[in-house]
């Protein structure tokens, strides 16, 4: 799955072989995932220690709203030009609330019924999905290089899932 993510962020052999390597030191973005990877795994854990206190929906919904409270404040704060978009896109962000939320029960539902590193991995295989979708609707370059790094992604799902 690491390797995955690596060839992932491989744009061209010219920039080099350690560029994501280097992107740590060089990017925020990357540092920024690199923390929230690591917040994750700690978050994985804990959501099956909260699943396994109560139940999923009931730990999806509390998550959800936790979150969404304590993220509201912050969004109008630093946002306060895309808040005037909310009223003319309803449908689009009703839409995507239900799809996250489905998204979350499924997920809870399968941290309740596996071990969490398997339920983790499989929902990373999202990355596969997002990188053709990408380049279908909106174009964007290096297909080649996310299909070959998503899919090795896959084959590490795979691997642990089985193994």
């Amino acid at each position: 799955v690491v390797g995955g993510s690596y060839i992932f962020k491989i744009k061209s052999q010219n920039e080099g072989y350690f560029a994501p390597l280097q992107a740590l030191f060089r990017e925020n973005g990357p540092r920024f995932m690199l923390g929230v990877a690591v917040i994750c795994s700690f978050l994985s854990i804990f959501n099956k220690m909260g699943i396994e206190k109560s139940s999923p929906i009931f730990w999806a919904a509390l998550t959800s709203t936790v979150l969404a409270t304590a993220m509201t404040p912050i969004i109008l704060y630093t946002s306060k030009e895309n808040v005037k978009l909310i009223p003319q896109n309803l449908f689009y962000l009703f839409l995507i609330g239900v799809l996250q939320g489905l998204t979350i029960l499924c997920f809870m539902q399968a941290v309740k019924l596996t071990l969490v590193a398997q339920a983790v991995s499989v929902k990373r295989t999202s990355i596969l999905f997002s990188a053709l979708l990408g380049h279908l609707f909106l174009q964007e370059p290096g297909i080649q290089e996310r299909m070959t790094g998503a899919t090795v992604m896959l084959v590490g799902v795979v691997i642990i899932t089985l193994f």
